[in-house]
């Protein structure tokens, strides 16, 4: 994946490119398909505690661009080697592709 873990795929072109439309939430097999992360590794970062996908009334998981994007970052982190336990920790920190994590490092820059 190209671009690194820091840029944060939010812009409109990147949603339109990957089926979003305004404003538009998909379900697990489309988030999976986006991401490219399983739907079993999906279920598993949500049971981590790693995102948060909307729910239906039926239940179903429904995944908002934002929440792929998550997804995106932490299948970064993990494939970089980073635990489960510190993914978690840095996530909060990694909001507006890594701008918090890079000020809180190296202060302002």
């Amino acid at each position: 994946m190209s671009g690194g873990w820091a840029r944060t795929p939010a812009g409109s072109a990147w949603k339109r490119e990957r089926g979003f439309g305004v404003g538009a939430w998909v379900r697990i097999g489309r988030a999976s398909q986006v991401s490219g992360a399983s739907v079993r590794a999906l279920r598993y970062y949500e049971d981590e505690g790693l995102i948060t996908p909307g729910r239906l009334a039926n239940g179903y998981r429904d995944y908002c661009p934002s929440t792929v994007a998550a997804v995106v970052r932490v299948r970064s982190l993990l494939e970089a080697g980073l635990p489960v336990r510190l993914v978690r920790e840095l996530l909060p920190h990694l909001i507006g592709g890594g701008r918090l994590l890079r000020r809180a490092v190296f202060g302002s820059l």
